[in-house]
């Protein structure tokens, strides 16, 4: 088999959506869709940058993909690429060919202005592979929890279910001036406020509209937005959900400047949604989003952490020095120390 590694385009679009069949449950339709909406349709560069392997007869017989990220080192806007869905097909494993287009991918992203590589989703088969690439480990994955047992003795004892919430009607509550919402659809109007609530100086996602407009638009999941404003609808505190059952739910990220009214609006949003369970990802936040977490009673949990078998966050730098060693700087910034980073479960490539 005659093998060309290469850069991907467009018309090769339906071909890669179908080859991630090894990898998607959705049917060829939702493949295409959620291909379109991953790669095609990402505001965050001006192309895709992916690399395919391809046969003789243009066959496409291997995807290594990239999600497109902006990031902010130091007030400066910077594009990451994230490793994200990995595949070749049957009738060409044990080619080598995964190898290949990792390594081709890294003079192609350099090439195109990107700096570094993050790996959110690891995982062990080609994790020493990785190593052996120049990826460092940056931390290991770390969560915290709020458990209701009423819940979850109504989810899954009297096997409960509320897969008609996703019609749930938007809550509204005002106390003292402040406006209280939780509700399935998201606006531009709160939207594009957002961003105004970042205040941390570590390296961040960008929570510009265009970038949560796009997030908030993935095909087939089912997101939950509580957000606080004044009387003069300037946005105070903003909380963003994904839930596959309306039962157990991951917090994307939460921004806020008023850590009690962050909390009424938290206990605004389990008020009305009942969750059995809450998880957040803790392993890069800075001390005051911690305590803002105890608060929320959300707590770790030593033995769910401990059972976890991910391999750590990878992360790789694209820069070289002048004698063509890794240079891990970027912005005056060490991208190796996790205590430089803030990361959510939003700025991961499945959320």
């Amino acid at each position: 088999m005659e093998i060309t590694i290469k850069p991907y385009s467009t018309e090769y679009a339906k071909q890669c959506a179908d080859i991630e069949r090894y990898l998607w449950k959705e049917n060829k339709e939702g493949r295409e869709i959620r291909f379109d909406w991953t790669y095609t349709h990402c505001p965050n560069y001006s192309k895709p940058l992916c690399v395919i392997a391809v046969n003789e007869n243009n066959e496409v017989i291997g995807f290594r993909g990239y999600f497109l990220n902006k990031f902010f080192f130091a007030n400066k806007e910077i594009i990451i690429a994230q490793l994200s869905d990995s595949v070749v097909s049957n009738k060409a494993r044990r080619m080598g060919i995964f190898q290949q287009m990792t390594i081709f991918s890294l003079n192609y992203l350099t090439e195109n202005n990107v700096t570094m590589i993050l790996n959110l989703s690891p995982s062990w088969p080609p994790y020493h592979g990785y190593k052996k690439m120049g990826f460092e480990d940056l931390a290991q994955f770390h969560s915290r929890y709020r458990f209701n047992f009423c819940q979850i003795f109504a989810k899954v004892l009297l096997k409960r279910k509320r897969e008609h919430w996703s019609n749930k009607e938007t809550f509204k509550i005002e106390k003292n001036g402040i406006t209280y919402c939780v509700l399935q659809k998201i606006g531009d109007d709160i939207l594009e406020q957002v961003e105004s609530l970042e205040n941390t100086v570590k390296i961040h996602a960008s929570h510009e509209i265009n970038n949560l407009r796009w997030r908030t638009q993935r095909p087939d999941r089912h997101y939950i937005y509580a957000y606080a404003i004044d009387n003069n609808k300037k946005i105070l505190a903003f909380v963003m959900f994904k839930t596959l059952d309306y039962f157990l739910y991951d917090i994307g990220f939460m921004l806020y400047n008023n850590s009690k009214i962050l909390k009424k609006l938290f206990k605004t949003f389990c008020h009305n949604y009942r969750p059995a369970a809450i998880a957040v990802w803790d392993f890069a936040l800075d001390e005051k989003n911690h305590k803002m977490l105890r608060m929320l009673g959300m707590h770790s949990i030593p033995f769910i952490n401990k059972i976890r078998k991910n391999p750590p966050v990878l992360v790789r730098t694209l820069q070289t020095n002048q004698d063509g060693d890794l240079n891990w700087i970027v912005n005056g910034i060490d991208i190796r120390k996790v205590e430089n980073w803030s990361i959510s479960k939003l700025d991961l490539d499945s959320f």
